[in-house]
């Protein structure tokens, strides 16, 4: 053991410590600096997107243009449906699936022979080269008819007025709106 006097009469001891008992620090790899930092972010994203969640799920808390919270001014209640009304809506989009299936099959009928199909709906169902475009012609639909001449598709309803190039527009009332 080694003495040393300052002159103020403190002692101070120093002891010499064996080559194989020397104390030293722990330091961290750069890898363990790495998964500490990833699993530091992974908490800090998680935790952003829970409070995301409960604030765009607080009530009252959407924001408006002005950046503040937009007030309840109207209420929407919805409105009754009628029998007629659902009847109406899926008779039309019968007649645009119908008018959409009828416009592929003459394209299909166009690619596969380089020519318009004829007028009429032979072409369409003929089993005389090879399997048929279509299974059946759809005639049997209430409200609207759809044909082709060969030059055009059209929409034809029963009561208002027919569409001729596409299944028609809803205002004004033209091929399968007016069904």
């Amino acid at each position: 053991m080694d003495v040393a006097n300052d002159g103020n009469d403190t002692v101070l001891r120093r002891m010499k410590v064996p080559r194989g008992f020397r104390r030293t620090t722990p330091t961290r790899t750069n890898s363990e600096r790495g998964v500490a930092m990833l699993s530091t972010l992974i908490v800090v994203v998680i935790l952003g997107v829970i409070i995301t969640i409960a604030i765009a799920n607080h009530p009252g808390s959407a924001p408006n243009a002005l950046g503040g919270t937009a007030l309840a001014t109207t209420t929407t209640t919805p409105t009754a449906k009628t029998v007629g009304a659902d009847t109406q809506a899926s008779t039309i989009a019968a007649c645009m699936a119908n008018y959409s299936e009828m416009s592929t099959a003459i394209a299909t009928y166009q690619a596969l022979h380089g020519v318009k199909p004829p007028a009429g709906t032979a072409w369409a169902t003929s089993k005389a080269s090879g399997s048929p475009i279509l299974q059946s012609w759809s005639t049997t639909a209430v409200g609207y008819q759809i044909e082709w001449n060969g030059v055009t598709l059209s929409v034809l309803p029963t009561t208002g007025t027919a569409s001729h190039g596409s299944f028609g527009t809803a205002s004004p009332a033209t091929g399968c709106f007016s069904s």
